[in-house]
């Protein structure tokens, strides 16, 4: 059998199977797909990933990944430093996907930082860079202290 009831009485999916949706008729051009066959949520140990080997303090990182896309939601503190390396946060729990396309999703909810900023992932990584509004990365003296709340969607694809 492709399908069965578990013994927490969830439906499962045995093997590489999934829901087809078909090709409705109201579908858009673009539609590469119909087939919904991955679901996961969980959370993922965010670090440092500058090369200064910092912890920041009460990091938390949620996701959610409903077929190729992703939306984890993160929290942290960065300690206090001079490092003057650009931050890098890592450890997010699938990479970015190879085109830029697929990494344009971030979205800042809360920092103690008195400056604009933005947040992007690196292509083919699992890392994320926060930066200036003139595309420049901030270091990690210049977060030194602050806290940073901060969504991103993306694609694995």
């Amino acid at each position: 059998t492709r399908w069965s009831i578990n013994s927490s009485g969830n439906l499962a999916a045995t093997g590489a199977y999934g829901i087809d949706f078909g090709q409705a008729p109201d579908s858009a051009a673009g539609a590469t797909g119909s087939v919904l066959n991955d679901y996961e949520e969980g959370t993922a140990t965010i670090s440092d990933s500058s090369g200064a080997g910092l912890t920041y303090t009460g990091a938390a990182c949620n996701y959610i990944k409903i077929g190729s896309q992703v939306t984890a939601w993160v929290k942290l503190t960065y300690p206090t430093t001079s490092n003057g390396n650009n931050s890098a946060i890592g450890g997010f729990p699938f990479a970015f996907g190879a085109n830029d396309i697929d990494r344009v999703g971030g979205s800042l909810s809360f920092t103690t930082l008195n400056s604009a900023l933005t947040v992007l992932p690196d292509n083919s990584t699992s890392l994320v860079r926060l930066r200036k509004l003139d595309g420049g990365t901030y270091t990690n003296a210049e977060l030194s202290g602050k806290q940073v709340w901060f969504s991103v969607t993306y694609d694995v694809s």
